[in-house]
Formats: C-alpha cells, sequence, structure tokens
C-alpha cells in the first residue's frame, strides 16, 4: 500500500522499495506490526471500561450543564484511570513476547536487525537442542519481565485504590 501511495507522489519512475527485506525498516516494522497486533485487545478493554460506567452520573452531569467535553473530562476519562494502569502493566509484560511476528515476518535480510531472546530460545531449544542456553535466555527473559513489570507498577501507582 505505502508503494502505491509513493508511486502516486512520485510517478512511474518510482522503484518499489521491498520493505521486508531491508534491514533499515526492519524494527520500525516490527513495532508498529506489534503495536496493530494489540490494539484490538486493548481497545475492548477500554470499551468494556467505558461502558460499564454508571449512566446516572452522565445524567446527572448533564442536567447540572456540563457539555459533552466536560463530561469526558470528568466523568470518563478518571473512571479509565484504572484500566489505563492494568493496559500498561499488561503492555509492558508484553514488551518482551513478541516471538510470532520475528518468527512470521522475518527474513535473513533482517533477522540481525530484529532477533531477540524468545526466538534465541526457539533456535538453541526447539531447532539445535541447546537446552541449557534456551533455559538461561528463558530465565533472563522472565527476571527482565518480572523488573520491568515492577517498575511499570511502581511508575503507574498501580497498587493504589481509586476513588
Amino acid at each position: 500500500m505505502l508503494n502505491n501511495i509513493l508511486k502516486l507522489i512520485y510517478g512511474d519512475s518510482f522503484t518499489p522499495i521491498v520493505f521486508m527485506a531491508q534491514p533499515k525498516f526492519a524494527r520500525t516494522i516490527m513495532i508498529l506490526t506489534g503495536a496493530w497486533k494489540g490494539a484490538g485487545y486493548y481497545a475492548v478493554l477500554l470499551l468494556t471500561a467505558i461502558v460499564s460506567i454508571d449512566q446516572s452520573i452522565y445524567e446527572s452531569a448533564s442536567i447540572d450543564g456540563a457539555t459533552r467535553l466536560q463530561q469526558i473530562g470528568y466523568i470518563t476519562i478518571p473512571n479509565l484511570v484504572p484500566t489505563m494502569k492494568i493496559i500498561t502493566v499488561l503492555g509492558s509484560m508484553n514488551f518482551l513476547r513478541n516471538f510470532d511476528q520475528i518468527f512470521i515476518m522475518g527474513n535473513a535480510n533482517i533477522f540481525s536487525k530484529v532477533r531477540n531472546l524468545l526466538y534465541l530460545i526457539y533456535t538453541e531449544g526447539v531447532v539445535n537442542f541447546k537446552i541449557g542456553i534456551a533455559t538461561a535466555a528463558a530465565t533472563i527473559v522472565l527476571v527482565a519481565t518480572f523488573i520491568i513489570s515492577t517498575i511499570v507498577r511502581r511508575l503507574t501507582k498501580y497498587d493504589e485504590t481509586f476513588n
């Protein structure tokens, strides 16, 4: 799609770019596709949180003369804070779990740029049957996920109650 847009801009002299074969685009593509992959899940969580807000609060605010923008700012967003905390912690825990994208979308041209610990666990543990290296890498992933999620929980004040 991007090549077609660039062709419209630059005309027939434009040579299409094979983005998945260019190492300079590899990380950006993996980050964008990872964000897109999780967007639906997080959208459902946010939609569920919005639907669960008591409608009588909106009715009261409307009777008191609050505009729709004020209702969003003073009712909707504050009530979404706990859900946003959950999404932030879940997103930080998923930070190191993008094996499927790299396995499916990766190729020999870009593996040097996108290879990660989960792919190392797969190649060393499953393909080469070097269980020791795979176990060490899995332990690093486990410890790193724990540290990152603990930091994010503290930064978001996840354990504090919301009133």
